[in-house]
């Protein structure tokens, strides 16, 4: 697929999807740089490309590169402000950078758009918990868990469930 980008935009340099495209396609190689360097291109480009601005975003987190996630997840919103994909990696982003009570804020917008996420509500516990707000804390867990076997997943296999039993105190009931 990388190969056949690449000639699409040797027939075409101004071909933004092509640069999103093989972008996509390095990003699921695992060659992230790459990958940037394309979104990079297709936004270059075509600036308010939603689709490039969240796949860049989503590399950039992967190298570590937070702050510039968080950017992008922030024009994703200026451009989309309903975006609960953006909401919710913005919210992962500020986490990793230790920025719990923005990690918090994003997060709760992307559960009001979307009350059944239990990714988002994992992430929320956890920021949660890294601001000492316990009793928040294991109530998103809870609640992520409940969703979780909702969809047929082992409760026991999910991180809230860990999380959970790491909030617990010794000696109550399940020890």
């Amino acid at each position: 697929a990388v190969a056949d980008y690449s000639r699409a935009i040797e027939l075409n340099p101004w071909n933004a999807t092509a640069f999103n495209n093989r972008g996509y396609a390095r990003r699921k190689l695992g060659e992230l740089a790459g990958a940037v360097e394309d979104y990079t291109r297709s936004l270059d480009l075509q600036p308010d490309s939603v689709k490039s601005l969240n796949n860049r975003g989503y590399c950039h987190a992967k190298l570590g590169a937070f702050a510039r996630a968080i950017a992008d997840y922030s024009r994703v919103l200026q451009l989309e402000p309903e975006s609960t994909h953006a909401f919710h990696n913005r919210g992962i982003s500020h986490d990793k950078l230790g920025n719990y009570r923005q990690a918090v804020d994003d997060l709760s917008a992307a559960l009001q758009l979307d009350p059944g996420n239990a990714n988002a509500l994992f992430n929320r516990g956890s920021a949660l918990d890294s601001l000492g707000e316990f009793d928040a804390a294991i109530a998103d867990y809870t609640r992520a868990m409940e969703l979780d076997m909702a969809m047929g997943r082992d409760p026991a296999a999910s991180p809230a469930h860990k999380a959970v039993m790491e909030r617990r105190e010794p000696g109550t009931p399940g020890d």
